[in-house]
């Protein structure tokens, strides 16, 4: 199967739509519990961004206080599905947008429509390894 028929595969409204959904399902429930963490808590995106040791065993601490590390570590588990919903919904969207249906695209515009596909897929090695360092411990 050539990249343009895979790309072409996800560039059809179905795929769109239900990508689509679920991209926003996951922000509704990402939103959600966030509104729902006590106030003054750290979120996962602020442990996403932590960028040091003591930053990162301070908001993992910070959780096992609140009484929230359980619910942050299920939403990085959830979170490792999300990056398959928003790359499905871009690369469809703009698989729509970039890419003729009779003939054969330039090469430009097929790593164009790769692109969210590769965010993905860092996005969920990012979070693989968080999961990863909340398992050592700390």
């Amino acid at each position: 199967m050539s990249l343009t028929k895979a790309l072409t595969g996800l560039a059809r409204w179905p795929i769109v739509a239900l990508c689509g959904l679920l991209t926003v399902l996951f922000l509704l429930y990402f939103s959600a519990t966030e509104r729902a963490a006590p106030e003054g808590t750290a979120g996962v995106i602020e442990l996403e961004l932590a960028f040091t040791e003591a930053r990162f065993n301070g908001i993992v601490d910070q959780w096992a206080e609140a009484g929230t590390l359980g619910v942050q570590q299920r939403n990085l588990w959830l979170d490792l599905l999300f990056p398959f919903a928003y790359a499905g919904l871009l690369t469809g969207l703009l698989g729509m947008l970039a890419l003729p249906s009779s003939s054969e695209p330039k090469l430009g515009l097929s790593i164009l429509v790769t692109l969210p596909l590769v965010a993905g897929v860092l996005d969920w090695i990012e979070n693989g390894l968080l999961i990863w360092l909340l398992g050592q411990g700390h």
